[in-house]
């Protein structure tokens, strides 16, 4: 009978112990490693959105005032600061050989950059008074990409093309003839260039601090007041930050 206790319970022992194996087994295949940034692959396909502040510079080339003119108010060109926040979507593709990172990008910012200064000049005899501003509420650019990764760290330069649409208007003031606001609308293209730092949080979200600077050149709008094309020439330097996902 003892002998019978015995093994019974020998039995149940082994079984019992194969079962908590089983067990252990099935717990340590349900541990996912931790993902390793060290080793993050910067190549792939990305989205975003990001925000920031843009400080522009405007530049026009009204008439001067005659010779021997009397108005004691400083002749063009003039040069106006504006600044105003801006919001936008980026997208774009990296590739990566070794540490070096290179790829491109596409970005299109929203913005209600816009800027005015008080005048006085003349068409002929004439004097016209009033107000000059340039608005911009759209603006995009394609850049080439490069940069240096390190772990979960990307230095990067970027370089290309910008584009923007943009607004010039003038309004008199009761101080000289009256003539009704009068505006034209154009499109800027030039060059941009700029720096920034991004980071990877996780293996698909990246956050960037980013700088740029961007040269629209110059655009000729037809403002009827003055008899001729006004020449109105855009700078702006922007930083932004932003939040990409990565494929």
């Amino acid at each position: 009978m003892n002998r019978t206790l015995t093994a019974a319970a020998l039995a149940l022992i082994l079984t019992s112990g194969a079962h908590a194996a089983d067990l252990i087994v099935d717990v340590d295949q349900s541990v996912v490693a931790p993902v390793d940034l060290r080793l993050f692959d910067w190549s792939g396909a990305y989205v975003g959105g990001h925000i920031g502040y843009v400080s522009g510079q405007q530049s026009d080339n009204l008439p001067p005032l005659p010779e021997g003119g009397k108005d004691p108010l400083p002749q063009f060109p003039v040069e106006d600061q504006s600044g105003a926040w801006l919001g936008g979507l980026h997208a774009g593709y990296n590739w990566q050989s070794g540490g070096f990172v290179y790829g491109l990008e596409g970005d299109v910012d929203f913005t209600g950059l816009k800027r005015g200064k008080n005048f006085n000049t003349y068409n002929g005899n004439i004097s016209l008074g009033g107000s000059l501003f340039m608005e911009s509420d759209v603006q995009a650019s394609l850049r080439a990409r490069a940069g240096l990764a390190i772990d979960s760290w990307l230095l990067y330069g970027a370089a290309g093309i910008a584009v923007a649409r943009a607004e010039v208007s003038v309004v008199g003031n009761p101080n000289s003839i009256t003539y009704p606001l009068v505006s034209d609308t154009n499109t800027h293209v030039g060059w941009t260039i700029g720096a920034g730092i991004e980071t990877a949080f996780s293996p698909n979200w990246i956050g960037r601090v980013e700088a740029r600077y961007t040269d629209f050149g110059a655009q000729a709008y037809d403002l009827g007041a003055f008899g001729e094309a006004v020449e109105s020439r855009w700078r702006q330097t922007s930083v932004n930050l932003g939040l990409s996902y990565k494929f």
